[in-house]
């Protein structure tokens, strides 16, 4: 857990707002260059979604509704998909992530003749399993989870001796941007994000499925990074292949709270309110990062947070117009404006 603590820099209470300002430009660089990872260079409002041509659409309206998305659409062709989904064979790679536990989720539910799901993590692998026993229940058809590397050879085995497989869906991927600052990690995204996808496709073919699915990512539209450049070479690859083997891919943005996907920020001038507290708690579960802007000393939040910005003093109104000022600057570095020379 990283910490700023303004007692460090044994700044006065009683100092003026200029004295403030120059105390938290001294704090700024060192924090924030741990606490931003990325570079944004531009916004659109929540209300807008980029279509994969470019175009923004606004989705307002649909954000407000009281029903899920396509829920029409599921229910309208809901025999159709029950019988195709009963008679087929499906194997889910990435099965356990948060956009493959969805995915399983609503093949299970229409109780597929096979559905075998993939994935490195045997403890998600778990959860996923509990989850369905509890909410859905036991299926007809035949259900198996495997905790393999899709890139090793038993997992070719497993494609050789429990298939053949009429759909395959390949979720998984090194997603996050920090994964590829080492050159180790990026080695393995390479791998897992290019390699992986090519080989499993080569075995789905041979064994002659109808459609291969895989999932990239928003950042491969215009790559910034090399996790956005990794997957918009993986599409490359199943663009050629395409040729040949039925494929279809989809583009996500981060997935609300799905491991590192996104950073909650909260503001408690004491650190101990009961909702900001559950909400670090509930956050710290699903492997969502934390930051907390607190004040006093820090209360309970203090020790559940990943990041901590703690204001000293038990001077309310002095520890809001420091978390004031905290979040102006937030906004200038990821503007990449300076908050130098200002005075």
């Amino acid at each position: 857990m990283s910490v700023v603590n303004l007692a460090a820099a044994r700044f006065d209470f009683g100092a003026t707002a200029r004295d403030y300002f120059h105390l938290n430009v001294k704090c700024h660089e060192s924090f924030l260059k741990s606490l931003i990872d990325i570079k944004v260079k531009k916004f659109v409002h929540v209300s807008s979604v980029a279509s994969f041509d470019g175009r923004y659409i606004d989705y307002s309206e649909k954000l407000n509704c009281d029903e899920a998305l396509f829920e029409k659409d599921l229910s309208s062709y809901n025999d159709e998909l029950v019988s195709l989904v009963s008679k087929a064979h499906f194997l889910v790679i990435g099965g356990a992530g948060s956009i493959g536990q969805a995915v399983v989720g609503e093949i299970f539910k229409r109780d597929p003749a096979i559905l075998h799901v993939v994935d490195i993590s045997e403890n998600n692998m778990v959860e996923l399993v509990r989850d369905l026993r509890s909410t859905v229940g036991y299926g007809s058809g035949d259900f198996k989870t495997f905790a393999l590397d899709c890139g090793s050879i038993e997992f070719e085995a497993l494609m050789k001796h429990e298939g053949p497989y009429n759909y395959v869906f390949n979720l998984s991927a090194l997603e996050h941007v920090r994964s590829g600052k080492d050159p180790y990690t990026l080695m393995c995204m390479i791998m897992v994000n290019v390699f992986n996808t090519v080989e499993t496709l080569r075995l789905s073919k041979d064994m002659g499925s109808k459609k291969y699915f895989c999932v990239s990512t928003d950042k491969a539209a215009n790559p910034v990074n090399m996790m956005g450049a990794s997957k918009r070479i993986m599409e490359m690859f199943l663009m050629r292949e395409s040729l040949t083997q039925e494929i279809s891919m989809a583009r996500f943005g981060n997935v609300a709270f799905s491991d590192g996907s996104l950073l909650l920020v909260v503001v408690s001038g004491s650190g101990n309110s009961p909702n900001i507290v559950k909400a670090v708690n509930e956050a710290n579960k699903i492997g969502a990062d934390t930051l907390a802007i607190l004040g006093y000393d820090g209360g309970a939040v203090l020790k559940a947070a990943n990041k901590t910005f703690l204001v000293p003093s038990f001077d309310m109104q002095v520890c809001e117009d420091i978390h004031l000022m905290f979040g102006h600057m937030v906004m200038k570095t990821l503007c990449g404006s300076s908050i130098r020379g200002v005075f």
